[in-house]
């Protein structure tokens, strides 16, 4: 058996887990970026490495001079978090955004 942060949940508790982290999303950059235009992808949670090339067209398609990337840190263990992290990093240096990206950038997230 898997540990439980580690299992595949049914499509009820993935759909669930989703709305939560959408909220959360929006609870946290209301707190620090009450403007910002949140996009989700949809991609699929747990095989992002498998999408980072999409997550790079994204971010450089939707990426201004008046933007700045913020992403996770690159090694703190999530595959998913690392992976936007890495192509968060790549599409940085194809945009425009102002002050490049901030991949490093160690978040603190309360999961409960």
């Amino acid at each position: 058996m898997l540990p439980r942060s580690r299992a595949r949940p049914d499509d009820a508790a993935r759909k669930r887990l989703t709305a939560r982290r959408r909220a959360e999303v929006e609870r946290a950059s209301g707190l620090v970026a009450p403007n910002a235009q949140i996009v989700h992808l949809g991609l699929p949670d747990q095989s992002l490495a498998d999408y980072e090339d999409v997550v790079v067209g994204e971010i450089v398609r939707r990426c201004g001079s008046d933007m700045l990337i913020l992403a996770p840190w690159l090694d703190d263990g999530h595959a998913d978090h690392d992976a936007v992290g890495r192509a968060a990093s790549r599409a940085a240096k194809q945009t425009p955004c102002r002050g490049g990206v901030l991949p490093d950038l160690a978040v603190a997230l309360e999961h409960p």
